[in-house]
């Protein structure tokens, strides 16, 4: 199994530190969230684990990581970074990671062991998180519906009403080898045809926005439910309430609610 983590974005948001270095960098209770996430996935027996770079791409510097680079980092999105590892990606499970959350390894383990073509890690706890982040916790949030099977039906969209969410998108997926070939043909359909989700075209993709498309043309996508232990660092603020919430102990991290 082969860990893909996304980190080519600049981080503006959190500013200034990430003027000299990309927001995988960013430090968490003393280590970079790169090292925290290359810590839990060699916990669960994951050592094959590559970072899509971009912005400040020399800064990473960690000899048991391989790199693809986005060289177009700066007016290109998720999709297209995952698209730059492709050829890393092939005949083999994948978990994909973006690469500005720091997470449990408890969380890597319970979606590694999902059996799913394609597994997505969801959390069921996410509202009073939400809440500590934002003034309007659905300003932020994205629709993310699951069936009575544990299947998602749909994601990524605008929130209409509290009824679309059943839970919140970490930017944690979990790839079989054939959910690897489905996803990858899946992009180069959408690229060759022009196609675009939920008005982004390729370039612009979230990867939520793929998923959602994916089910729409019938993929079957596991929720694999969690309930907190993870943050995620997107501005200042995100990083104060990391920092707040997370506790370290005898070198392992984890968080409160």
């Amino acid at each position: 199994m082969r860990l893909i983590v996304l980190a080519a974005g600049e981080g503006t948001r959190l500013r200034p530190l990430t003027s000299d270095r990309p927001k995988c960098l960013v430090t968490l209770k003393g280590k970079p969230i790169l090292g925290w996430i290359i810590e839990h996935a060699n916990e669960v027996g994951i050592s094959i684990i590559d970072v899509v770079s971009g912005y400040k791409a020399e800064m990473i510097q960690y000899k048991e990581v391989g790199k693809c680079h986005n060289d177009r980092y700066f007016e290109t999105n998720m999709v297209y970074s995952l698209w730059c590892a492709r050829e890393k990606m092939v005949d083999q499970e994948v978990i994909i990671s973006y690469g500005d959350i720091c997470y449990s390894s408890d969380i890597l383990a319970r979606l590694k062991q999902d059996n799913g073509e394609v597994s997505v890690a969801i959390d069921k706890g996410w509202l009073n998180y939400w809440k500590a982040r934002f003034d309007d916790p659905l300003d932020d949030a994205e629709s993310l519906k699951i069936n009575t099977q544990g299947h998602i039906t749909e994601i990524g969209r605008e929130i209409r009403s509290m009824s679309d969410v059943d839970g919140q998108y970490l930017g944690l997926v979990k790839l079989s080898v054939s959910g690897v070939s489905r996803l990858l043909d899946t992009i180069e359909m959408i690229s060759s045809c022009g196609i675009e989700v939920n008005g982004r075209r390729f370039e612009d993709m979230y990867l939520t926005d793929l998923l959602d498309y994916m089910i729409g043309q019938g993929v079957e996508i596991n929720a694999v439910e969690i309930n907190r232990n993870w943050v995620e660092i997107d501005d200042m603020q995100d990083r104060e309430l990391a920092e707040r919430i997370s506790v370290l102990e005898d070198g392992k991290i984890t968080f409160k609610e």
